[in-house]
């Protein structure tokens, strides 16, 4: 099929699915022409709005099966990455073939893993702008194939935001244990745990949280002994000297010159127990039905930080050297890090065990949804979820597709740079969306 026919097969399919809003098409290939708007096209505009719209479809047209609109063009030239999401959406809708459907959910994940920032940057801001208000910006071939009946657009619609869903949680997870660096060997556990079904990890998990409990004990152990010291006196009498009637405090008095170190470290520590609770708080979602491991790293990153923020003061200020309270204070952090380096210790590839993990879970979601009637997915969007109602639209000001930097090559990808186009009432049209090279 010639690229002309096959366009004006696109623009049919289009007037057939779409007829409820103005068309206009301006076809990649127009783009090195600087072909300008005709009257008629002029027209169109005023009655288009700037919102980027997809639009899939069964048939695939010139190696693309995703079409892009913006407020210039119904064809905008765009990365392949979308023909993906067709195939996801189509496992579920079309096919209902579920060894298809893992197939692609694979590679769509490894595909999005593995973009580049910019890259993905125009992925998401694109299929953001299509799922906002309930995927109102989303349209689907009729055809026997997809979609039968008009009538059956909205359920498709909130079929294809639980899937995408799927999608921006693990992605979500992904940048922030691995992109962010928020990954300790109790994660890493879960993962080869879910990945490998290998119960031999738990080696790793019990050794890291007896090492730490026990050290923690050790340092509250050590504070209580400052606190009442025994001895034994000349007559073989064995007498409890309290410091001073529990006078607790008078420790600043006797180690004025230990103060400045305790301070310091105590601010250290609770600036780091912040943000391992932070972390730890966020992301207990991720062991999902794991309590063992969820319970274990809060107690770890959550209970303990606190606790060593208490001792660890009374620990330096007791100190009975300088290098002594040095010593105190540089074990006590290292006490919090053991399970953050134990990872880097047992040269575990964690990005790859998490990002395997992920796409592991990413499956059982997708089986999950696959099982919901049309009844149960609308009853998802009954409710008062905030992100049901997102509202969110990515204006092109260019129909140039996405390039990204490359600072190694020299190319710098720069879309604010256009030629001056036609003047239509307060509105500059034409040439102006065409980026100058």
């Amino acid at each position: 099929m010639s690229r002309e026919k096959a366009y004006r097969n696109l623009e049919a399919i289009y007037e057939k699915s779409c007829d409820d809003r103005a068309l206009l098409f301006q076809h990649p290939d127009d783009y090195d022409k600087n072909r300008d708007f005709k009257e008629e096209d002029l027209e169109i505009l005023k009655k288009r709005d700037f919102k980027t719209r997809l639009f899939i479809c069964t048939t695939t047209i010139l190696g693309d099966s995703v079409f892009l609109s913006t407020h210039f063009t119904d064809n905008l030239k765009h990365q392949t990455h979308f023909n993906f999401v067709r195939d996801y959406v189509k496992t579920l809708i079309m096919t209902k073939n579920w060894t298809a459907a893992t197939s692609v959910l694979t590679d769509l994940l490894t595909m999005v893993f593995k973009m580049e920032p910019s890259a993905y940057n125009t992925f998401a801001c694109t299929l953001a702008s299509a799922l906002s208000d309930e995927a109102a910006n989303t349209d689907f071939e009729v055809s026997d194939e997809l979609l039968r009946y008009k009538a059956d657009a909205v359920i498709y619609r909130r079929k294809f935001i639980v899937l995408m869903r799927i999608i921006f949680d693990k992605i979500s997870t992904k940048r922030f244990l691995v992109d962010n660096g928020a990954t300790n060997i109790y994660r890493d556990v879960h993962c080869m745990n879910k990945v490998d079904r290998s119960n031999w990890a738990f080696a790793y998990f019990f050794f890291c949280f007896l090492l730490q409990i026990c050290l923690v004990c050790y340092v509250i152990v050590q504070n209580l002994s400052y606190l009442c010291k025994s001895g034994i006196s000349v007559t073989g009498d064995e007498e409890e000297n309290c410091i001073e009637k529990n006078d607790w405090f008078g420790i600043f008095s006797r180690q004025p010159n230990k103060v400045p170190l305790a301070f310091l470290s105590t601010i250290f520590t609770a600036m780091r127990a912040h943000v391992e609770m932070t972390e730890a708080l966020k992301i207990s979602y991720f062991y999902g039905s794991n309590y063992l491991l969820k319970s274990i790293d809060l107690i770890v990153n959550v209970a303990l930080p606190f606790i060593l923020i208490i001792a660890g003061f009374t620990l330096i200020m007791n100190s009975e050297s300088f290098i002594d309270a040095v010593l105190n204070a540089t074990a006590l952090g290292y006490i919090s890090a053991i399970d953050d380096m134990l990872p880097g210790l047992l040269q575990l590839p964690e990005a790859e065990l998490i990002m395997n993990c992920l796409i592991q879970e990413s499956i059982e979601q997708f089986l999950d949804v696959t099982e919901l009637s049309d009844e149960e997915i609308n009853g998802r969007f009954n409710t008062s979820d905030p992100l049901n109602n997102i509202h969110f639209n990515d204006i092109y000001v260019t129909n140039m597709p996405e390039q990204g930097n490359d600072i190694h090559l020299g190319k710098i990808f720069m879309p604010h740079f256009v030629k001056k186009g036609k003047v239509l009432g307060d509105v500059v049209v034409g040439n102006s969306q065409f980026v100058t090279k």
